[in-house]
């Protein structure tokens, strides 16, 4: 008899509770309806969501509607820094001839992007070049801010600052130089395409070509050229568009002052294609020519950029 009435007891206080929590939520809460309409074959669907989320590719995953990085080894650059907490190692290899007489050039660039906070990043840039190893110059570090001053918004474009300041740590190097980038980024097709302007004004200080003559190899005592802008100025425009979700194709124009007085100045294009091929990692394959047909400056370049990313916080 005690136990009948134990167990009525325990019926009656669970009836009670299920009364009490259905009174404290309307019927009309979306959890009641989806309760109503319980399917096992629908609970497995949502069950395997997860999985067709996580085959997704990276560029699929972390880029949005109008934000991502141009990261191939190419002049143009994007409004967008690094994610915050992320860091990118670059290892550029660059192949460059020209019609004026000289030795090709090949030469293998390490960088380093930081997303230090939000809207910020830092950068570190150490070429080397492996043709010439005497070259003036040659191992001179660069390092570099980029500050996202506000994002894309209605009709305004995203509009950020990179400066980059050239260290004399190199090869019989001197002087301090240093450019200043304004970074412009418009969407036209959400996701996919956006086109971008960047104009930008550099001060040289040293001089990387050459030494005293009488005293080439053992010299720590560098001269001018007459000739030689210390001030100097361009502008790049291009665009990227998204192939497939793992090729993003970058396009641009230059146009650049020239480096000595009397002379004209420089135009090229250069073409690059980033394959996102899986997480965290990126092939890119870039070209550049002149557009100027004479021995001023590179004819042709060849650009070859293995990129690795980590997420440290």
């Amino acid at each position: 008899m005690m136990k009948k009435f134990a167990t009525c007891a325990v019926v009656v206080s669970l009836l009670t509770i299920v009364a009490t929590v259905r009174a404290e939520r309307p019927a009309d809460k979306e959890w009641l309806r989806d309760a109503g309409n319980f399917s096992l074959v629908g609970s497995m669907q949502e069950m395997e969501e997860p999985e067709e989320q996580m085959a997704m590719t990276a560029a699929e995953v972390e880029r949005t509607d109008t934000e991502w990085e141009i990261e191939g080894p190419i002049f143009l650059r994007s409004a967008d820094p690094e994610e915050t907490g992320e860091i990118v190692i670059k290892n550029n290899s660059t192949y460059t001839t020209s019609s004026d007489g000289t030795d090709d050039d090949w030469e293998y660039e390490f960088e380093i992007e930081w997303g230090v906070v939000e809207n910020h990043e830092l950068i570190f840039e150490l070429p080397i070049n492996l043709g010439d190893g005497d070259v003036e110059g040659n191992g001179d570090a660069t390092i570099g801010w980029h500050w996202r001053l506000w994002e894309e918004q209605d009709e305004w474009p995203a509009f950020a600052v990179r400066s980059y300041i050239r260290i004399p740590s190199g090869y019989h190097s001197e002087g301090v130089d240093g450019e200043i980038r304004g970074l412009l980024t418009k969407t036209i097709v959400p996701g996919k395409f956006r086109i971008h302007a960047n104009p930008f004004m550099r001060t040289l200080n040293g001089d990387p070509e050459g030494v005293e003559e009488g005293n080439e190899g053992w010299n720590w005592c560098r001269y001018e050229r007459e000739d030689r802008r210390h001030f100097q100025w361009g502008a790049a425009l291009g665009g990227d568009y998204w192939l497939t979700d793992d090729l993003l194709f970058v396009a641009d124009y230059v146009h650049e002052s020239a480096e000595d007085t009397g002379t004209r100045n420089q135009h090229w294009v250069e073409a690059d294609v980033d394959w996102y091929f899986a997480e965290d990692q990126i092939l890119s394959v870039a070209t550049m020519a002149t557009l100027d047909g004479d021995s001023e400056g590179p004819n042709w370049g060849l650009m070859f950029s293995y990129i690795l990313e980590f997420h440290v916080y």
